[in-house]
């Protein structure tokens, strides 16, 4: 009895451990993931920002043919969410690859039916095409506005 006891206590102790670094681990990532999730959205509206300025008279001479600003913003915000959705598919899969070969799985069809069979890397898998065209397109909004708020003439002005 005194063994199975101990037993019990060693189990209890080992199911408590790994309860509190799930916990922690939980902490940790919900901190990191907003973090991420700023830093790339930042990184996101600066590349938007270079590319602006690079296009500039690009766009000037766009508005100067009679584009308006609302066409000039869509075509910067579709250029985005494309970019987006490119990312975000090649993003999921080489994520979900990497995972398998760094996992030690074997690319079978029970290793790909066990990974689906798990709802959070299939709500992965599925939302990152879905949600990453629009994390990239509302990212790039400020930079796609003030360019299309520019006066063409002005623009094209200074290229002059």
């Amino acid at each position: 009895k005194a063994e199975q006891a101990a037993g019990q206590a060693t189990i209890q102790r080992e199911q408590q451990s790994r309860a509190d670094i799930q916990n922690r681990r939980a902490g940790l990532v919900s901190i990191l993931v907003p973090l991420v999730l700023v830093g790339c959205a930042l990184w996101i509206g600066f590349l938007a920002f270079g590319n602006v300025r690079q296009r500039h008279s690009e766009i000037g001479i766009l508005r100067a043919i009679g584009l308006s600003s609302n066409q000039v913003l869509a075509i910067f915000l579709i250029k985005a969410g494309l970019t987006g959705l490119i990312g975000g598919a090649v993003g999921t899969a080489a994520g979900v690859l990497i995972g398998i070969q760094f996992g030690g799985l074997s690319p079978s069809a029970e290793t790909w039916q066990r990974i689906f069979e798990t709802g959070a890397v299939l709500t992965t898998v599925i939302l990152a095409p879905v949600l990453a065209p629009a994390f990239s397109a509302i990212a790039s909004w400020l930079p796609a506005q003030m360019a299309a708020r520019r006066d063409p003439a002005l623009v094209l002005q200074a290229e002059m």
